[in-house]
């Protein structure tokens, strides 16, 4: 019943986005029993029924899909992650699934949401190999002891973006920019290195990298910035290196635990984040624990007016990673006793929440 309750609740929820744009729309599902385009998200980025342009929709699994290589010019929509912390998220709460993701020459213009990457063992989780690649709304993690990282940004790649990312290293960079990297957009993010009281690096980048903007982030760790722009950003520990003498950076309205910051421009320096944040409901590896508190020192405190930190700006951090397109949270029908096989409709009850 719950499998045929769900291929309903998918056929509902996927007729939109097919009827309306031109690229092809196609279904990947790892879990036994599921009709579906692909059961493998390599299959299905390998195929030549794949064409660049072409958007996958990758379901929530308890099966990881694995180590997955992109070469290929495709949109990636997952279900988003802390999908049972957070409240009208999906009606299958279970995440879309990868151990590593390594983005490499072809795949330049993809764009990947909603997707949950999480690696252990002696590499990076994400490798950015090559220009004009967006990540959005994904949680990235690394929590192997050696010197690998969540995302690492190959030297000389430019115009990648990462913003509304939950971004997690245990030990090392969050983020790492290799070197003469070029425009390079950080918005909007919870980065997280170590815990908010023993952080280590959250942003990495050498004195070769140019044009970065980190915006609207929530930092746990030390922040490298040359010839950055750094504005509306909360940093509840770390330290600020920079040369503005050298390699000159420009920094407003950011929000510092300590001095990294200073008072000038808008910025506000010894803040006391248990004042900015709810810290909670849920523990501080989890989205919700970053959200803003009443009274927060941190609400209007951005350049524009707009709140500091990862759920201000123009594109806020949305609780739980959800992509950019319908998504049913909860639902009811009829148990197939009363109906099956005798009758030829039945009523479903479905609620929806778009997430824009």
């Amino acid at each position: 019943m719950k499998k045929n309750f769900f291929a309903i609740l998918m056929g509902i929820l996927f007729l939109s986005p097919i009827l309306t744009v031109e690229a092809k729309v196609w279904r990947v599902n790892n879990r036994p029993g599921i009709s579906t385009n692909y059961s493998s998200l390599s299959s299905a980025i390998s195929s030549s029924s794949v064409k660049a342009g072409d958007t996958l929709y990758v379901e929530g699994s308890s099966t990881s899909y694995g180590d997955i290589t992109l070469n290929k010019s495709l949109v990636i929509l997952g279900a988003g992650y802390f999908l049972s912390d957070n409240d009208s998220t999906q009606f299958f709460a279970y995440p879309s699934k990868l151990d590593r993701l390594s983005i490499s020459s072809g795949a330049q213009g993809s764009f990947i949401a909603g997707l949950y990457i999480s690696y252990s063992s002696n590499d990076n989780t994400v490798t950015i190999n090559t220009d004009n690649i967006t990540i959005s709304r994904c949680f990235i993690e690394n929590t192997c002891s050696s010197v690998y990282f969540p995302i690492n940004i190959n030297s000389g790649v430019k115009n990648i973006t990462i913003k509304g990312c939950f971004i997690y290293s245990y030990n090392y960079e969050a983020i790492k920019l290799s070197g003469s990297n070029d425009n390079i957009t950080i918005s909007n993010n919870i980065i997280k290195c170590g815990t908010k009281t023993s952080g280590k690096t959250a942003i990495y980048m050498p004195t070769s990298c140019k044009n970065t903007y980190i915006t609207n982030n929530v930092i746990i760790g030390d922040l490298y910035a040359y010839s950055s722009y750094v504005a509306n950003n909360i940093q509840i520990r770390g330290s600020l290196y920079n040369d503005q003498t050298n390699y000159y950076s420009i920094f407003y309205n950011n929000i510092g635990n300590s001095t990294q910051f200073g008072t000038t421009n808008g910025n506000q320096s010894n803040v006391n984040m248990t004042d900015v944040f709810t810290y909670g409901p849920s523990g501080e590896n989890v989205d919700n624990h970053y959200r803003l508190k009443a009274g927060s020192p941190a609400i209007g405190a951005g350049y524009s007016g707009e709140d500091c930190g990862a759920f201000g700006g123009s594109d806020p951090y949305k609780l739980s990673g959800l992509p950019a397109i319908p998504a049913i949270f909860n639902g009811t029908m009829p148990s197939p006793t009363n109906w099956y096989p005798t009758s030829t409709s039945i009523n479903v009850n479905i609620k929806a929440k778009g997430h824009k």
